[in-house]
């Protein structure tokens, strides 16, 4: 390269170096102005947090109330708590109750002696998760039976740890602010359990049914006390208000568990060896290897594969139309019936969960939403307000 050259290229240089430094020093003084033309909607969050917020929050940051609820239940702050010490907390399928319904503090389960003290600033952050309208996990339902669903086992813990303040609270009504602390947390309990439905799978709803049924009890119980006052009753209406018209999600997860039987049946029948691929995925899901089912796999064709995907379609089909049936007609035990009759070597008997006893808590939980509601609206009536006095000369 000449001298001339040289010359060249590092004019051209400094140049583009000037070129490039003025265009970060514009696109920085752009984004500041950005910043301060578009600002952080007031009530963001509450207090000194929404100022703080306003401040030093990005334009483009997700605001609090808008924020992912999935976040916090797979965050250090749940997973670190050991879940065992809370398990008497909870109300098991059979519906015992292992903290019962007594408000004496010499009357409680031998396990409340040995609880760890509660942390209340994890009580908050629960009860403010809770509170989020979004609870997105990403489930990878596409990937049918191996999608995981995270989170649940953390859900219930936070619910299980809402109650025990919540029992706490009302053992301790003398103290300020226990009436509103116990309708806070049975409102969060109840915005759990929506959280938890919202992952429209059968597991997902059922836990969901568990933790509906630990915020009932501590409702029912919170009525016997002081603390059964028109706010707290407004507090825990306006959770159970943002239940849908089917709150469980019974009917999403229902259309889960169909997408991924069809979606097993499906990649099966696109196998090499249709059959043996049948057969081997059926005993994962628990058939004898020798047992009627992974026999009579072993032997199907594509076509009898895909015949199985299509009964699935029907009986999937039965199940709906049976769900849709007013409450009062709704016949106990017909999607158990129709199980039971499919003969032992087909393999959806050995697919299906036990949708009869999962339509049948639904069925309960629904009910209990609409008499809770309409308890709290009854019992928990607005005060009169009372007559102003003359103050003024008669």
């Amino acid at each position: 390269m000449s001298l001339n050259q040289t010359r060249h290229t590092l004019a051209t240089l400094a140049t583009v170096l000037a070129f490039v430094g003025g265009v970060s020093a514009a696109a920085r003084a752009q984004t500041a102005r950005d910043a301060a033309a578009t600002p952080i909607p007031t009530g963001a969050v509450d207090g000194v947090k929404s100022h703080v917020f306003r401040q030093i929050a990005p334009k483009w940051a997700v605001l609090p109330e808008q924020r992912n609820a999935a976040l916090f239940y797979l965050s250090a702050d749940l997973s670190n708590v050991d879940a065992r010490a809370f398990t008497f907390v909870d109300v098991d399928a059979a519906g015992k109750d292992g903290l019962g319904d007594s408000l004496d503090p010499k009357n409680q389960p031998k396990e409340w002696a040995n609880t760890p003290p509660l942390d209340s600033g994890l009580e908050s952050r629960i009860v403010a998760a809770a509170n989020l309208a979004r609870c997105d996990f990403e489930i990878e339902y596409e990937r049918g039976y191996k999608a995981a669903v995270p989170g649940l086992q953390n859900m219930r813990t936070a619910a299980r740890l809402l109650r025990l303040g919540t029992r706490v609270a009302l053992m301790e009504l003398e103290r300020e602010g226990n009436h509103e602390r116990a309708a806070t947390n049975i409102a969060a309990m109840f915005r759990i359990a929506r959280h938890a439905a919202d992952q429209r799978t059968v597991i997902s709803s059922l836990v969901a049914r568990r933790i509906m049924e630990m915020a009932f009890r501590e409702t029912r119980l919170l009525l016997t006390t002081s603390a059964a006052t028109h706010a707290s009753g407004e507090t825990i209406r306006a959770a159970i208000d943002e239940f849908g018209p089917d709150p469980l999600r019974r009917f999403a997860a229902l259309d889960t568990e169909e997408a991924a039987i069809v979606k097993f049946f499906a990649d099966h029948a696109a196998a090499k060896e249709p059959g043996a691929s049948l057969a081997a995925a059926l005993t994962e899901f628990g058939a004898p290897a020798d047992g009627p089912a992974a026999k009579n796999a072993r032997t199907a064709t594509r076509a009898d594969v895909l015949a199985s995907r299509d009964r699935a379609r029907a009986f999937f089909e039965s199940v709906r139309a049976e769900w849709n049936r007013p409450g009062a007609d709704r016949r106990a035990g017909f999607v158990d019936a129709q199980v039971l009759a499919m003969k032992n070597e087909d393999p959806l008997k050995t697919l299906l969960p036990a949708l009869d006893s999962m339509g049948q808590h639904c069925t309960t939980g629904e009910e209990g939403l609409a008499t809770l509601a309409k308890d709290l609206k009854t019992r928990l009536t607005r005060p009169e307000p009372q007559p102003t006095k003359n103050t003024g000369d008669e």
